[in-house]
Parts: structure tokens; sequence; C-alpha cells
């Protein structure tokens, strides 16, 4: 049996025969002080990850008496990276309470998070990629915090992941892009390994300036207006996950946000078409940005 000991968050973290699965995760954190130390019996692991017969299992404090994925166990590297990716943003959230998690993607724009809150099958992840492809900055795909305090945007510092095989629709510059940034992939996912300025560091923080509800269309013209101040108060109260045994904090909270913000309702299908809408709106894109990725094609 061999154990790899590393601390995340100052806290040890075994890997027992499973030392690909710690590579792979460092491998999509951007920003996160993570390093590999001598392991030691006498201090108990905080968390445990371990490969048996072809099964990567773990254990964690806040799993709270619930077993993981018994239905759908993680049998290769990328299950196991991506559970690991699910359950270290629900360490955040135990290790942060004062913070909000929101199922949602958010980019620079202007100096500022723009929000784009996870409403299904309206192509978040795929527009916040078409945003880095154009030279703007990601804060998060998927999940991105608020500080419950400051109302600032925090990310994450986690790749974003891209579901494969890739829609038709794709243009072949976007495909290109998402190749030549290729990270750990299997059949079904690949994470779009994006280094910074592209994607902002783990705990590095905006002031929120916009909350942008998306609705995806075929054939839709692009077009943005003006979206009720309550549509994007319940879009972000309804996808918040970090806090819940709260609701006058958590409404104080986002309603703050969305009233500091410029709430707008982007209708599109050309995600290329949407950047361009969104960079009129909010900001242009950061001239280092834009460098770094002409200098990569």
């Amino acid at each position: 049996m061999s154990i790899h000991r590393f601390e995340i968050y100052g806290e040890p973290v075994d890997f027992i025969d499973c030392r690909e699965v710690a590579d792979g995760f460092a491998s999509i954190l951007r920003g996160w002080d993570v390093k590999e130390v001598p392991h030691d019996a006498c201090v108990p692991a905080y968390v445990t990850f371990q490969r048996q017969r072809g099964i990567y299992g773990w254990n964690t404090p806040w799993l709270q008496g619930r077993n993981p994925r018994e239905d759908e166990p993680s049998l290769d590297l990328m299950e196991a990276v991506c559970d690991f990716h699910y359950e270290f943003i629900d360490w955040f959230a135990d290790r942060n309470p004062e913070h909000f998690c929101v199922h949602m993607a958010a980019v620079e724009f202007g100096g500022k998070a723009v929000l784009f809150p996870a409403i299904h099958k309206t192509g978040k992840s795929t527009l916040a990629l078409h945003c880095v492809q154009a030279g703007f900055r990601l804060l998060g795909d998927d999940v991105v915090a608020v500080d419950g305090n400051t109302g600032e945007a925090v990310a994450l510092g986690l790749l974003p992941r891209m579901r494969l095989p890739f829609h038709p629709s794709f243009r072949h510059c976007f495909v290109d892009f998402i190749d030549r940034h290729a990270g750990l992939s299997d059949t079904r996912w690949r994470y779009v390994s994006l280094v910074e300025p592209q994607i902002a560091l783990y705990g590095e923080r905006l002031p929120i300036g916009g909350v942008v509800i998306l609705d995806r269309h075929e054939d839709a013209k692009a077009s943005i207006s003006t979206a009720p101040v309550s549509s994007a108060l319940k879009a972000l109260i309804d996808r918040n996950f970090g806090v819940l045994h709260d609701p006058g904090r958590i409404f104080d909270c986002f309603r703050a946000v969305v009233g500091n913000s410029d709430c707008r309702l982007l209708t599109y299908s050309d995600p290329e078409a949407a950047v361009a809408l969104l960079g009129q709106t909010f900001g242009n894109a950061r001239g280092d940005v834009r460098e770094q990725e002409h200098a990569s094609a």
C-alpha cells in the first residue's frame, strides 16, 4: 500500500494507492497552495482517497453520513477527479460559512464580475468560454462564491469543463481554442486548462456589476434588454447552495447584489454574437488576456 499525503487548506489529505488522483486534482486547481508532505501515521488524515479493486472512494468529515456514489462508483481517473471537484466545493462551503456558493458562471467585464445564473440548457459554460476566447477573464464556469459580508464575487480557482463530443454548431476557431487548452479528459468531459490571466485564481475578488439571465433559442438573433430585478434576485436565490439555514440573510445578500447590478436578459443562439453584446454592455476585454491568447494561437 502506498500513501501520498498532501496539504490542502492546511489539512492533511491522503491518497492511498491513487497518487494519480492527487496529480489529476492538482492539475485543475489555479491559485491553490497544494503541496506534498511526508506521511505521518500519528496524524490522521482530514480527507482520505483510496483505490480498491478498481474503484475510487473517499471519506470526508462533511459527508455527514451520506455514502458517496455507491450506485455509480468512480471507476477511472476522470470520474475520481470530477467527484473530488464536487466534494471540494462542499469543502469550500464548509470552511467558508460566510460565503454563498451559487450555481452560475461569472466573467470579468470592465473590472467587475458579470454573473450568469445556471438556467437549464442556456449554455452558461459554453458562453463563458467564448468570453475567454474573446479575451475576457473567467471567474468560474459552474460555481462562484459570493461573500455575504461584502457582496463580492469570489473565484474558487477550478478549471472549467466542456461536455464531449462538441456540439456540431461550434465554430472551428472555438473548437481549436478548446483543443489548444485541453486538460484532463475522457470520452465525456474535458477540462479546459486556462492559465492566468485567462482565469482568476483562488480567492480573487471582484465587485459584481451585472446579473445576466440567459435565454438561448435556436436561430434567435442576439439581443440584450433590461431584466426585472425580481427575476435576477430569484435566479440567484434559487441557485444558492452554500448557506441554506438563514433565509433572511440569503434574501438580504442577494437583494443587495441585484440592487447594485445591471440586470439583463440576453437572448441568443450564436455565442460569438452574444459575447459582442456583453462587451458593448459591460466593458471591453483586457488587452493582456487578448495578447496572451493571440500569442498561444
